[in-house]
């Protein structure tokens, strides 16, 4: 009887080492998992600053001068009806042709859409308070330049020239003949 005593207290013993092996595996485990948002992060980070070395290159390649690299603007605001502030930067402010633009640097597959929602109003945004003549895209992974145009009022008027020269006169034009032919059947 004694030896199977013996043989109770090993496998009690067994059992117990067999617990804390699995206790720390589990550890080890939940740490990991834990830590991988921040490494997934670290990565995007390194992903995004290459992007923006890269965008830089092509940008140049594609004519424009670098003005800026992500530099701070203060937008005033009003909410409520009191004054707030509120600080922007864009990824780059660039030139071309007498023109001034705010690049916006994408990488990754869905991030370079224009048409998301995110990018389309952040750019927006960019355009209303830096005041520049116009926004960019930089497809970083397709290498390639996107012009966004916001149709609107408040648009700076350069903005509507660079990517219509023609559009206001032709209108203006048909404006006019509607007005001739208007005053011509009155006079009859």
């Amino acid at each position: 009887m004694e030896s199977l005593e013996v043989h109770d207290g090993d496998l009690l013993l067994s059992l117990a080492a067999l617990f804390a092996l699995v206790a720390v595996v589990q550890t080890v485990r939940i740490l990991w998992l834990r830590g991988e948002p921040s490494r997934r992060a670290r990565r995007r980070v390194a992903r995004a600053l290459q992007g923006e070395r890269e965008a830089e290159r092509l940008v140049q390649e594609q004519g424009y001068r670098i003005l800026a690299v992500q530099p701070e603007y203060t937008w005033q605001l009003l909410v409520d009806g009191r004054p707030a502030q509120v600080i922007l930067r864009p990824d780059l402010v660039l030139e071309r042709e007498g023109r001034r633009y705010i690049a916006d640097v994408k990488t990754g597959h869905s991030a370079p859409d224009p048409l998301s929602s995110a990018t389309r109003r952040q750019l927006l945004e960019y355009l209303v308070a830096c005041q520049v003549d116009g926004v960019l895209v930089v497809d970083v992974e397709a290498r390639r330049i996107r012009s966004l145009v916001f149709p609107s009022h408040t648009l700076p008027m350069g903005a509507l020239r660079s990517e219509a020269p023609w559009g206001w006169a032709l209108m203006g034009m048909i404006a006019g003949a509607g007005l001739l032919s208007l005053v011509q059947q009155g006079l009859r």
